[in-house]
């Protein structure tokens, strides 16, 4: 048998790593091994089959691009614009075909068939040590290892299937300005444990498929700039609870039960008094800023549907009533009793939501709620308590995910003695919007 030395290496790594490392602490190590660039400690974390199942998707990505490369590079020539789409696997027959094409953004400039004959693990290490390498640090947009990382928690699932809870920073760009959002976005990190060991099987942060996109050529990639513009940390701090406030009356995942339950008997009200005030109140404005958008939108969206191109529009969710002007006595027909946006904008954020999921979640033929993958019967795993005052509760809702193992994400937040919900893509959508307003 023969083996590459990045096999070896990742061997290696799994005889070092101790037999009782739990979920959290594979995770942990997880995050120093990328901080360090360490691609093959990385790959050592990661569960086998999710290496295969990594393989064959960024493989099927590069084969869809050699297929395509002489038009991309015309496209660009020509200042047109040019994607790439392809499934989640390869065949054989595909990857002959563009055998002897390189990849001159990895290490080496490989070709297909070299990548194609790389072991998962490999594989992995060779494209991580590309997207995951120091030179991301002159690029600290598309920096993903020196990104912060902070532990919270872990849900057990049965002996063998884990879910790490933790926080990420987030960056974006505003007026030449670099921004690094913290304490960051909650994540939550799945692992399996095959035999002795937990491995990770992979997330929205480690080994997502956009963070790869750069390994496909292209001549308009190259240095933007962003290291040498203004950086600044954006600061936005968890709640905290009032000194001498007394214990909430239920644990967070009680709240959430409740939350279900009237979820399930379509009682608006009682769901909405179980959302977070300030919550409630950003919720009215975003839906109620999309729904003005829509209508102002109107000859653009028409003229691009007969272009069959995409629409894109921002929303202004820091409405006022002259804001809403003339759209104020526009009636939105896909909520019950068809009432104007100003009757929308005037009704307590409470009563608005209550409103809106009247009309997102109404029953269908088969007594269901619809618009939600509902009907699904919702499994709560656990709670993971952040501080006194932030908590988030894990549960299976149902919406079929391509990986049985994700797992949903409910953020509650303390309100007086109670927990609230802060609303997630299961129930309480904005996106839901969007699908209403595009029915006929």
């Amino acid at each position: 048998m023969v083996y590459s030395g990045a096999s070896l290496l990742s061997g290696l790594f799994a005889i070092l790593m101790p037999a009782t490392q739990g979920p959290t602490e594979t995770v942990q190590a997880a995050f120093t091994a990328l901080q360090h660039h360490d691609c093959p400690r990385l790959a050592a974390l990661v569960d086998p089959g999710r290496l295969e199942t990594f393989k064959q998707q960024q493989l099927a990505m590069l084969v869809s691009w050699a297929q395509k490369k002489d038009e991309i590079a015309a496209a660009e020539r020509d200042g047109g614009e040019w994607s790439l789409a392809s499934d989640d696997s390869v065949s054989a027959e595909a990857i002959a075909a563009v055998a002897s094409i390189r990849v001159p953004t990895l290490t080496g400039s490989p070709t297909m068939a070299e990548l194609a004959t790389d072991s998962p693990s490999a594989f992995f290490i060779r494209l991580c040590s590309v997207v995951y390498g120091k030179g991301d640090r002159d690029d600290p947009v598309r920096d993903i290892s020196g990104l912060q990382r902070q532990l919270i928690g872990q849900v057990l699932e049965g002996d063998t299937l884990a879910h790490v809870v933790y926080r990420r920073e987030t960056r974006y760009v505003e007026n030449e300005v670099l921004y690094s959002g913290l304490p960051g976005q909650p994540m939550v990190m799945s692992l399996r444990r095959p035999g002795q060991r937990w491995r990770l099987l992979l997330n929205d942060d480690i080994g997502w498929s956009p963070h790869f996109g750069i390994l496909i050529p292209s001549r308009h990639r190259g240095d933007l700039g962003i290291g040498r513009i203004k950086r600044e940390t954006s600061a936005t701090p968890l709640p905290t609870l009032v000194v001498g406030m007394p214990p909430a009356r239920r644990r967070p995942i009680e709240a959430v039960v409740a939350a279900f339950v009237a979820f399930e008997r379509s009682d608006w009200d009682e769901l909405s008094v179980l959302v977070h005030p300030e919550r409630a109140v950003a919720f009215q404005r975003e839906q109620i800023g999309s729904l003005v958008a829509w209508h102002q939108m109107a000859e653009v969206r028409a003229q691009t549907a007969r272009d069959r191109v995409a629409l894109m529009y921002s929303v202004n969710d820091s409405l006022s009533a002259e804001a809403i002007g003339p759209m104020a006595d526009v009636k939105v027909p896909q909520f019950p009793g068809a009432p104007t946006i100003g009757e929308l904008f005037a009704d307590s954020p409470r009563a608005f939501f209550a409103r809106w999921c009247a009309a997102a979640y109404r029953r269908d033929t088969s007594g269901a709620p619809s618009g939600v993958w509902s009907g699904k019967h919702r499994v709560i795993l656990g709670e993971v308590i952040e501080s006194d005052a932030v908590a988030h509760v894990l549960y299976r809702s149902g919406i079929p995910y391509g990986e049985t193992w994700r797992v949903d994400r409910m953020p509650v937040w303390r309100w007086e003695d109670d927990w609230r919900l802060m609303l997630n893509e299961d129930i309480g959508s904005g996106l839901l919007m969007s699908a209403l307003l595009e029915e006929p």
